[in-house]
């Protein structure tokens, strides 16, 4: 007796004499399956439904349709690629534009959420989660740079509305500003004029009606300045007004007075200054901008206020746009050209753009918003917060692109649909930091068309696959037509794969269940391309100091194990530490895609040192202690086996409670729930 077979034999027999010191029986007469339960399980039952593998094989059916005739990759992963590079895949297929083909997937039991992947020939990859078994790819990439002539009638084009005619305060008799009579009466006219530059107040363009005022020189505030009762300020070309900080411009009216003024600045005008510029007007009217913004802060408060010039600085915005709105439906920001803010709250505010709009800070959304064909946003992080009813709609080829993170709370985002749809919009994520959606509730997903892209290793990727396309919830299967594109180099993606973990008996019949006596590392299939698809099978450990042959189909399948390892058939190979490469033991092609990977037909030929030999096999009952376990791989195609003599239920604290239970304890397997000193760690 070498000196490895006597350790093992006193250590197995200390165990069983330790295990079972209670019972009235001698452990060395107990069957197999005694000393399993015994020795692995604490005693317990097997679960008499157990298949004695965490991987549960479902079928995935993929549909591919973007450019006609075009051959596509695809790639199922047990988390979403983006998250990390280099996490393998659970399977594989080709595909050509415009077919379907389904395949069967070993999916780790303890995973609820997986994620297919489409690689066109340039490595381009979109990803998307697989709902109730599909994975669905279609739609049109935009690449054209030429922003669609808006349209109109659709929930996402934006309305124009041209500056109104000012003829009547720009033309005619007007009075210097300067010269405005203290004494005005009430309903007396008074159309005044700023041709010089102008420092002060103005009165009665709060109380009294019938005024207005022409700036066409530079007029700087010195006290708030309050537009009200019908009146209105127009900034015509050459003009301007300085808001100072501390001081406000505004049309909104103090007390139970609903009669607001105007504020219109014409191209060449401007308003500047640190101060505020606040908006309010009735529904049937609306403040207008040809000119420049340049304010500490753009607030509006009520009614409309149109931009068809420019808002803030394009090279260091300092402008806040705020809504203010005490009726969250009743302010709105419509723009048809150019505003660069420096943050925005639109929380009672809604946005309309069919131009550009640039926030290098944080954008808050709380009300319905639109996007019109071809427009364009940019935030440094976007926060979008809604009561179950709100909707950011994008038109075709819109594109919102927020650097940093989003956040999301009842909010949905939905594209362009129906006959008018032409090209994606396209959502840009630098990741998630939160989403909140209630199941069901339409308005609170990703829908109709939409393109996410985030960039691999992104944040929070899980939460936004479960907002994209209402996964969450029963949403009309014609609106999931979301998918997700990830940004950066990809690597070629890696073969995932399982183990069989073998127990077998050594010379002396003494079982120490570590299930390291043969380890093999079975890959997932991989697609030919020829209607074929080929495993791969490793060996990755051996325990056994016998021989042995490993059997498919009761065939012998390659050399005896330890020959494959390049070692005696007396020595074991990575059983206290990973010291050798796996190495290949042979390769098995199927004719069709409905292979199962975790019920292979393995068995075992162990020869003795007697020179007799004898063949072992799974039971087909499941309730016997199994010959061989099958054990999904990490993200990373890793599983750690028990060290020599460490049984699996010492190695694997939640085993026994898995084998007694199928449905308990899924995730037994993985390396957190690893007794780091009796696993092979690597």
């Amino acid at each position: 007796m070498n000196q490895r077979n006597l350790t093992k034999y006193v250590v197995a027999f200390l165990i069983f004499f330790m295990a079972t010191s209670c019972s009235k029986e001698n452990s060395s007469n107990l069957p197999v399956t005694e000393n399993f339960k015994a020795l692995v399980m604490g005693g317990k039952d097997i679960d008499p439904n157990q298949t004695w593998s965490t991987a549960s094989n479902i079928p995935v059916t993929i549909s591919v349709d973007f450019l006609s005739g075009s051959k596509y990759t695809i790639y199922i992963y047990q988390s979403h690629p983006a998250s990390d590079n280099n996490i393998t895949y659970l399977g594989m297929t080709t595909i050509v534009s415009g077919e379907s083909k389904t395949i069967y997937v070993a999916k780790p039991a303890d995973v609820s959420q997986l994620f297919a992947a489409c690689y066109d020939d340039q490595q381009h990859v979109i990803c998307v989660p697989i709902v109730n078994g599909q994975a669905k790819f279609s739609g049109k990439i935009s690449t054209s740079t030429t922003m669609p002539t808006i349209t109109t009638g659709n929930n996402w084009s934006v309305p124009t509305q041209s500056m109104p005619d000012l003829s009547k305060y720009t033309t005619g008799t007007l009075t210097e500003a300067s010269e405005l009579s203290p004494d005005l009466a009430d309903d007396a006219e008074a159309r005044l004029k700023i041709s010089d530059s102008y420092t002060g107040f103005i009165p009665f363009l709060g109380t009294h009606s019938n005024m207005s005022v022409y700036v066409t020189s530079t007029w700087t505030l010195t006290y708030d300045q309050r537009i009200n009762a019908g009146n209105v300020i127009v900034v015509g070309n050459g003009g301007k007004i300085i808001v100072p900080k501390g001081f406000k411009l505004t049309t909104t009216p103090l007390g139970e007075s609903t009669v607001m003024g105007r504020i219109y600045v014409m191209p060449g005008g401007e308003i500047s200054g640190d101060g505020i510029v606040e908006f309010s007007c009735e529904a049937s009217g609306c403040n207008y901008n040809e000119g420049h913004l340049t304010t500490g802060e753009v607030s509006i408060v009520s009614g409309t206020l149109y931009n068809t010039g420019i808002i803030g600085d394009n090279v260091t915005p300092t402008t806040k746009l705020v809504g203010s709105a005490v009726n969250e439906s009743s302010a709105k920001f419509v723009n048809l050209a150019s505003a660069y803010f420096s943050e925005v709250n639109a929380s009672t505010l809604s946005i309309l753009n069919g131009g550009v709009i640039r926030v290098s800070d944080n954008l808050t959304l709380g009300q319905n918003a639109r996007m019109d064909d071809g427009s364009s946003l940019s935030c440094g992080s976007l926060t979008l917060q809604g009561n179950g009813s709100n909707v950011l709609y994008m038109g075709n080829a819109a594109e919102l692109n927020c650097s940093g993170r989003i956040s999301v709370s009842n909010f949905g985002v939905w594209g362009p649909s129906g006959d008018k749809y032409v090209a994606n919009a396209r959502l840009r994520v630098g990741g998630c930091t939160q989403i909140s959606a209630s199941s069901g509730n339409a308005s609170d997903f990703l829908l109709d068309h939409i393109q996410l892209e985030v960039p691999i290793g992104a944040s929070g990727l899980d939460m936004l696959s479960g907002w994209m396309n209402g996964s969450c919830g029963d949403i009309e299967g014609n609106r999931q037509t979301c998918f997700c594109q990830l940004e950066g180099t990809q690597s070629t993606p890696k073969n995932g794969c399982v183990y069989y973990a073998f127990e077998v008996a050594d010379n002396y019949s003494i079982r120490d269940f570590d299930y390291n006596d043969v380890v093999l590392r079975v890959s997932m299939p991989f697609d030919n391309g020829d209607g074929t698809y080929t495993i791969s099978v490793n060996v990755a450990a051996v325990g056994s100091s016998e021989e042995i042959q490993v059997l498919y189909n009761g065939e012998d399948f390659g050399k005896e194990v330890h020959e494959v390892m390049g070692v005696a058939s007396n020595i074991i190979v990575n059983t206290s530490s990973k010291d050798r490469d796996f190495q290949v033991l042979g390769l098995i092609t199927y004719s069709n895609s409905d292979v199962e990977v975790d019920k292979l037909p393995f068995s075992l030929r162990k020869k003795g040192r007697d020179g007799s030999s004898q063949t072992l096999r799974q039971s087909a009952n499941k309730e016997e202690a199994p010959l061989y376990l099958v054990i999904n791989a990490d993200s990373f195609g890793k599983w750690q086996w028990p060290k020599e003599n460490s049984n699996i239920g010492l190695a694997y604290k939640l085993f026994g409670t898995w084998a007694n239970n199928a449905q308990t304890a899924l995730d037994w397997y993985k390396g957190s729930n690893a007794s780091s000193n009796r696993v092979v760690a690597w």
